[in-house]
């Protein structure tokens, strides 16, 4: 058996970018619990269905959707920031990757350049990558947050903006 007989696919990636959350972190039980603690803090209760329709939102789209969602427009900023915060701290305490994460980020970073896009804050993403031993594999990270002036997802943006900077076309 050759080597190409192994293959999964009939192409050889130049470049890898990578989500954060769900893909190399297991933030996504963060996200919920610092939802959680950001409603009760402002003594609300999450609506039926809430979590659902938070999943991948960027940070201060879902602290708008949390006042919207509970009829109070007027706390979208105290519940942004509550949200971040609450994450911070949960991420900062528990990083968690997700299962062979390290070993494929390890494996390829010797092969590729290596690309996180990501919704969250830099400092989360930073954060995060760091304590799992990650970040010094990838060559850039790209975030609405900051200067690289992206549009966060589901836009296009992040993941076009990484691929760009690793080298190859979106």
């Amino acid at each position: 058996m050759t080597t190409s007989d192994h293959a999964l696919l009939d192409w050889s990636p130049e470049a890898v970018v990578f989500d954060c959350d769900g893909t190399l972190m297991d933030s996504e039980r963060h996200w919920q619990e610092a939802r959680n603690r950001a409603f009760r803090e402002h003594g609300l209760q999450p609506p039926p269905g809430f979590t659902e329709r938070a999943l991948g939102l960027h940070y201060e789209d879902c602290g708008r959707l949390m006042a919207q969602s509970v009829h109070k427009p007027e706390l979208a900023e105290d519940l942004t920031a509550a949200l971040l915060d609450h994450f911070l701290a949960l991420v900062t305490d528990e990083p968690v990757t997700m299962p062979g994460a390290v070993r494929l980020v390890r494996l390829l970073s010797d092969r590729l350049p290596l690309a996180v896009a990501s919704n969250c804050p830099r400092v989360v993403v930073e954060g995060s990558l760091e304590r799992a031993g990650l970040l010094v594999h990838f060559q850039h990270l790209v975030v609405p947050d900051t200067g690289d002036r992206v549009r966060p997802k589901p836009h296009p943006d992040v993941y076009a903006v990484a691929a760009r900077l690793c080298g190859v076309p979106p």
